[in-house]
């Protein structure tokens, strides 16, 4: 086998390993592993920046020479490689502003790759070898493709990996609120649209006397020895309207005597807008002022996390990240969704007349596209196999039959952007860029597999499995749709019924068709 394609090899097998992994440490470990093997360098070591924006911080090394516990922000070589954010090469020992990138006394020629996601600097990748001129030719570009395309890994594995960490503070604060809640001086009832008692809290039990056979009993009945007959005549004619009652002064008669309470009634709304009820908080007014100082204190502690969010998520996945935490915890949940195969044709064609580096370059340029597209559709992008992008609509977040539409669409739109894009994405005037894409929708279970310290979001079952198979029977610049989700896109696209297809699991052919329509034509 020929050097060019062992090299080859090993790149590809590099980016397989790196595409499958979600933690950040064996992300790390792979690139510094692979990248010392396939340059053959005589050391390499990662450098991250912490959270505080100190100086980058060792985090994975290989070889036998010591190497420096950190790199000085402050020094000319940080400096230079920040301002420009291109790669440093140092071809011998001369003396040079940059002679840092040598990080032991026997090496002679070093190469620093900055690490840099679309929103900071993540940190940078070192690698030294003891031969003079060494990180020259197809040995810089193959280091430079790898470590562009391994900065976008990195940088979702730390969001990804800060979200947890922001989503466990959540909890706190939710168990910190049930536990003042349940815990307050404050009595807090529920009522129906028919006034008649659903819940209480421990307060009110404890003060009032509520158990579980007061439930359903009509306000007037038990408050009548309790409050005022005014007072009663304003709560019995507000429940189940639309009207507020804030900070009636009231006295109410508890086990614990007459205490003064300051109270607020607000109407329940229902799902569809309906009024099922109220709410009625009777506070005590002299613990009042200690309660609003905690309340204060969790709402700023939650304001403080979302503001964290929103520099890594957009705002419906935020706030239904807080609803749902369940979504970025272990375990699964079955989903109806639309899932998105998207393979290059004849890659390994393309991959035999180019250099590797070429070739590693020009796919990351395309999965940078293509996945830019994703998202801007509104799509999740589950992982990178080879040559091929899986993507799904309706995961995290769900718009029922829109995804449907909105992966047609992000198809449809990838597929133009190749042709119109064809000399930007090819340089070398080698034959076009060729994708195929396949698409199914259906039940499929979503959500983080692994264990708590390597978690992985992502999809299975029978949905994914048959996007895989019918995205084998689009030819190239085709984009060929199941029956199924065909049935989810109502008169929005021109299609083009196919002969049905055995797909393997199934009894019976299945249906399908081919999107026609120009992107020209999507309003």
């Amino acid at each position: 086998m020929k050097n060019t394609d062992v090299i080859l090899e090993k790149a590809a097998e590099m980016n397989a390993a790196l595409s499958k992994e979600n933690n950040t440490f064996e992300l790390i470990r792979i690139l510094v592993t692979r990248s010392m093997d396939i340059s053959r360098s005589e050391l390499a070591g990662i450098y991250i920046y912490p959270e505080n924006n100190g100086n980058a911080q060792l985090i994975y090394k290989r070889g036998k020479h010591p190497i420096p516990t950190e790199l000085e922000k402050t020094s000319e070589l940080i400096n230079f490689t920040d301002d420009c954010s291109q790669a440093v090469v140092l071809l011998n020992r001369k003396k040079s502003p940059f002679s840092e990138v040598l990080l032991n006394k026997n090496m002679k020629s070093g190469i620093i790759l900055p690490l840099i996601s679309e929103t900071k600097r993540l940190g940078y990748l070192v690698l030294n070898s003891d031969i003079d001129n060494f990180y020259t030719g197809s040995r810089f570009k193959i280091l430079e493709s790898t470590a562009e395309y391994s900065s976008g890994l990195i940088a979702n594995s730390l969001q990804f990996e800060n979200l947890q960490k922001q989503i466990k503070k959540l909890e706190s604060i939710g168990r910190y609120q049930d536990s003042i809640f349940t815990s307050l001086s404050d009595i807090l009832i529920t009522a129906t649209a028919g006034k008649k008692i659903r819940f209480f809290n421990d307060a009110a039990s404890i003060k009032l006397g509520l158990t579980q056979k007061d439930e359903g009993k009509a306000l007037s009945a038990f408050f009548k020895d309790k409050l005022s007959p005014k007072t009663l005549e304003i709560i019995t004619s507000s429940c189940g309207t639309e009207k507020s009652v804030l900070g009636l002064e009231i006295t109410l008669n508890t086990s614990l005597g007459k205490i003064d309470y300051s109270l607020d009634m607000t109407p329940l709304k229902g799902k569809h807008g309906g009024k099922p009820g109220a709410t009625l908080l009777f506070k005590d007014k002299s613990a009042g002022t200690v309660i609003k100082n905690h309340t204060n204190l969790a709402t700023e502690n939650q304001r403080t996390i979302k503001d964290m969010f929103s520099k890594y998520l957009s705002k419906d996945l935020i706030d239904s990240l807080i609803e749902n935490p369940e979504l970025v915890l272990p375990g699964g949940a079955e989903k109806n969704a639309t899932v998105f195969y998207a393979n290059i044709r004849d890659c390994s064609a393309f991959s035999k007349e180019q250099k590797p580096e070429y070739v590693i370059e020009r796919l990351n340029k395309y999965f940078q596209t293509a996945t830019k597209i994703i998202i801007k559709n509104g799509g999740y992008v589950d992982k990178f196999s080879g040559d091929s992008i899986m993507a799904a609509w309706g995961v995290p977040l769900s718009e029922e039959k829109n995804d449907a539409v909105k992966a047609v669409k992000c198809a449809i739109e990838l597929q133009q952007l190749i042709k119109e894009n064809e000399k930007d994405l090819l340089e070398n005037n080698e034959k076009p860029l060729k994708v195929g894409i396949g698409i199914h929708s259906g039940p499929l279970v979503a959500g983080n597999i692994g264990i708590a310290d390597k978690m992985n979001y992502t999809i299975v079952g029978n949905t994914v499995t048959m996007a895989a198979q019918i995205e084998k029977f689009a030819e190239a610049d085709e984009i060929i749709i199941s029956d199924t989700t065909r049935k989810m896109l109502g008169n929005n696209f021109e299609l083009e019924q196919r002969k049905p297809v055995n797909i393997n699991g199934n009894n019976h052919p299945i249906e399908i068709y081919n999107v026609t329509e120009p992107l020209s034509k999507l309003k």
